[in-house]
């Protein structure tokens, strides 16, 4: 019974996968739940302050994203609350970070997105202060 129960699950799994013979119908996405993020690490020199303001520029859209960072030292330059302006595209955005008014970072990062997630094309882990 337990074999005959996997079989159902299997085969209904595989025709929920596959593509539909009509190019009419678009066919649905199974997504994953992972929530994806684009990091820099931002390494202060001595007793320097961390970054005290961060954002970034979709250079094409002229759109500030501002996130939250999420752990000291490290900044989000984009997550997937922004694959849906994104989605099938790639595109260069410039993340900038502050110190007291004075910008101590600016770098470039090429992002692209599916159906589903951004994922990061070129750009930066880490940057040290000089």
């Amino acid at each position: 019974m337990k074999n005959l129960t996997l079989a159902l699950l299997a085969s209904v799994f595989l025709f929920s996968c596959k593509k539909s013979q009509d190019p009419t119908i678009e066919d649905p996405i199974a997504c994953t739940e992972i929530f994806t993020m684009i990091p820099i690490q931002v390494e202060k020199a001595g007793n320097q302050q961390p970054l005290t303001q961060f954002y970034t520029i979709d250079i094409e859209l002229h759109d500030t994203i501002r996130e939250n960072n999420f752990l000291e030292g490290y900044y989000i330059v984009i997550s997937d609350n922004y694959q849906q302006k994104l989605k099938n595209d790639t595109r260069e955005f410039l993340f900038e970070g502050l110190i007291n008014d004075e910008k101590v970072v600016s770098e470039v990062f090429v992002i692209k997105a599916d159906e589903c997630h951004i994922e990061k094309v070129s750009g930066v882990e880490k940057v040290v202060l000089p």
